[in-house]
């Protein structure tokens, strides 16, 4: 069961109801091997919860899956297969955002400052080159960048410069192996705006120059 609460009053304003057999190498799992399970999780963000659930009881309409002559077998057992791969990645998402609540309390930080940063993490290192520095990345959530360093220190013991420095040549090394990319080209497309310092913080944090890389991951 999923419910979801507005905090104001506490009114209930939505509750999804899933009832399924847990099973494990082909056997259901009985309460014992359920240790561990997260029963309870409490999140501020509840979209993705809403619309997976939606999309899941519109796969399962009854009104469809009960009628051959408006859904064929095929396109039925589809429908319920692609519905039970949403109900596990549900189930994972709530494991892991539970999980990740139970380790962050260990350590004396907040799940919406674990949450923040995580989220962070994940935009700066699909589009490094939009946060080239501390101050955008910081700008973006409205903090300073004194605030933001010790959120990021104290979630996951990084400081934010040194993750999108991460983040940006994660995606030319990428850029370097994949692409036929000059590195004028590959320096700007990670946010650098002079390629001699990209190829000197590249070398200095790789180890090799980026023409070597290159090189030696077989792209000419």
């Amino acid at each position: 069961m999923i419910e979801a609460w507005q905090e104001k009053g506490k009114e209930q304003i939505a509750t999804f109801y899933f009832h399924h057999d847990l099973l494990q190498n082909g056997k259901r799992l009985n309460e014992s091997s359920l240790v561990g399970l997260p029963l309870w999780y409490e999140t501020a963000d509840t979209n993705f919860y809403e619309t997976v659930a939606r999309k899941i009881l519109d796969l399962m309409n009854p009104n469809l899956l009960s009628r051959h002559d408006l859904l064929g077998i095929e396109e039925q057992k589809q429908r319920q297969v692609e519905a039970g791969l949403l109900l596990q990645s549900l189930i994972f998402e709530f494991i892991h955002h539970s999980k990740l609540a139970q380790k962050l309390g260990t350590r004396g930080i907040h799940l919406p400052q674990g949450n923040l940063v995580y989220d962070m993490l994940s935009r700066v290192y699909q589009n490094p080159e939009n946060y080239t520095t501390v101050t955008e990345l910081a700008r973006s959530v409205g903090y300073s960048s004194d605030h933001l360093g010790r959120l990021f220190r104290k979630v996951i013991g990084k400081s934010p410069n040194q993750v999108i420095v991460e983040a940006r040549l994660q995606k030319a090394q990428s850029l370097l192996m994949t692409s036929h990319f000059n590195l004028s080209e590959i320096a700007e497309a990670c946010g650098y705006q002079n390629v001699f310092y990209f190829s000197t913080q590249f070398k200095n944090k790789i180890g090799i120059s980026p023409s070597k890389f290159r090189n030696q991951s077989g792209r000419s």
